[in-house]
């Protein structure tokens, strides 16, 4: 794949994107080829489907639905601020 370290806006340390199939060689699970695409998909997500979709598992769990959805622009802007919202 193609080096990313000299991309501007990129991290120094990232060389490469992972190629799906490398990583995927190993999952001993065989899923539905749809699920493998879209866990590489960075577009934005719809998300009003997603929220009714999550809110539908709460439901369908017998659980109450969530109050709010927060919405982050990557996993470690999402675990900041989760971090935030913890009572210190």
């Amino acid at each position: 794949m193609a080096p990313l370290g000299s991309a501007p806006g990129r991290a120094p340390w990232l060389t490469r994107l992972a190629d799906p199939a490398e990583v995927l060689a190993g999952v001993p699970v065989r899923a539905d080829p749809r699920w493998l695409e879209w866990a590489w998909l960075t577009a934005p997500a719809g998300r009003a489907t997603v929220e009714a979709g999550i809110r539908a598992c709460y439901r369908l769990d017998g659980l109450a639905e969530p109050a709010s959805i927060v919405w982050a622009d990557s996993p470690y802007t999402g675990v900041m601020l989760r971090r935030l919202a913890q009572p210190l």
